[in-house]
């Protein structure tokens, strides 16, 4: 049964059952799919459509939905998908319900798709693994186009991340042994490994090559080469680093997208072009740790160098404002100063993330193949050495010079702000 079908014979008419779309529509009676779009979304497939339902009344209507389900590449993993399909139903069915609880601003309702029915287990056919959302398309959202995002859209999204974080903050305090039952049903996964896998890397040398790609050409640079020891010892142990940033300690400990950056964000544009309000979307890789690993995200993968030396610690007095204020007069308040050191103690993350990820996602815009790991069947060791250097040579530079100018700003960044590094 494929997809459309299974949409139409089971999935709506038991979300129609179960009351998803109100206690007041009794009928489901078609879906008809409007486009199935090329996005990047990588993890998963996308449908758009239109759901039609008839009310108790009689009177037919129509709603626009928007329906994700497993995709059939090989990436991720299966055990991978079965995590992040787990921790998005996990989230929208249980989480956010808690969450509203101290939701002032109402950002939940904003800034968030409306969950409409869902289904993820291990208990059956990973292929019915389903997630449906109303299409943000229709409340005025549409996906941003362009390489970076300007201040407005910066300031937009500080904005809405610390009213997010400030939810969880407020609930771990107030009720912990809630917080604790239901965070503790969060699938957790190798993030290291997961950015290995989309970026095909398939031998340690290259991963280690991919942490330093954007360290390498500032040794010849007499303003910092002597400013990068501390980078550098903690680049060796990278993949050590990134589950350290992900443990759930101290005062800044809050429930996080995950994987923020501008492909799980959409806009919604006044009539002169300004950015009003922003929705994030995509909540697989939701874990508790330091907000630093989600602003970072999206800070070093769509902030230009400009915006980066005149706005970083403008945009950072945005996020914190906006945090105390979601927060209240509460103990839990923190300091600008917590949260600065925070986000320069953990924001090594974000770099590892983007230098693992993003030389893929340049090649895969620009059609690139990836190079194969040499096989040892019919090679000498020496030619399989040196089939396996140039192997190696060939993904260090997978995305081209514009990669690795990106990469090496972003590390000339973190030395300039002074980030806290453990070599």
């Amino acid at each position: 049964m494929d997809l459309l079908e299974r949409l139409n014979t089971v999935i709506f008419p038991e979300a129609v059952g179960a009351g998803c779309f109100g206690e007041n529509v009794k009928k489901f009676i078609r879906f008809k799919v409007s486009s199935h779009p090329g996005t990047e979304q990588y993890c998963s497939d996308s449908t758009f459509g239109h759901v039609l339902l008839e009310r108790k009344t009689g009177f037919c209507f129509g709603l626009p939905v928007f329906v994700k389900t497993r995709n059939r590449s090989k990436f991720p993993t299966e055990a991978e998908a079965n995590s992040m399909f787990h921790n998005e139903i996990l989230f929208y069915k249980t989480i956010v319900p808690f969450l509203r609880k101290y939701d002032r601003y109402d950002i939940l309702t904003t800034s968030f798709p409306e969950f409409l029915y869902g289904k993820a287990g291990d208990d059956h056919n990973p292929e019915d693994d389903f997630i449906v959302l109303n299409d943000l398309r229709h409340r005025g959202f549409r996906r941003f186009i362009g390489k970076h995002l300007d201040e407005n859209h910066f300031q937009l999204i500080m904005d809405r991340a610390g009213k997010f974080h400030g939810l969880s903050i407020l609930w771990r305090d107030e009720d912990p042994d809630g917080f604790a039952e239901v965070t503790g049903r969060i699938k957790l996964l190798d993030e290291a490994q997961l950015w290995a896998d989309f970026a095909e890397i398939k031998c340690k040398k290259v991963f280690r090559e991919y942490m330093f790609r954007g360290v390498d050409p500032l040794r010849e640079d007499p303003a910092y080469r002597d400013r990068l020891a501390g980078i550098s010892g903690t680049l060796e142990r990278a993949h050590e680093r990134v589950d350290e940033c992900m443990v759930a300690a101290g005062p800044l400990t809050a429930l996080i997208q995950g994987d923020f950056h501008v492909n799980n964000m959409m806009f919604k544009y006044g009539a002169d072009g300004t950015p009003v309000e922003v929705a994030f979307v995509d909540f697989g890789i939701i874990k508790l740790c330091s907000p630093a690993v989600d602003l970072c995200r999206v800070a070093f993968f769509s902030m230009s160098p400009q915006m980066k030396r005149d706005h970083w610690n403008q945009l950072l007095h945005q996020y914190h404002d906006s945090l105390c204020r979601q927060i209240g007069d509460h103990r839990l308040k923190p300091s600008f100063e917590t949260v600065d050191v925070d986000i320069r103690t953990k924001g090594i993350h974000s770099y590892c993330c983007v230098a693992t990820v993003m030389p893929m996602v340049i090649s895969l815009k620009e059609g690139v193949q990836v190079p194969q790991r040499p096989k040892p069947t019919n090679l000498d060791p020496g030619g399989l050495q040196e089939a396996t250097e140039a192997y190696i040579k060939r993904m260090k530079e997978l995305g081209g010079a514009d990669v690795t100018e990106f990469l090496v700003d972003i590390v000339r960044h973190m030395v300039d702000k002074q980030f806290i590094f453990d070599g």
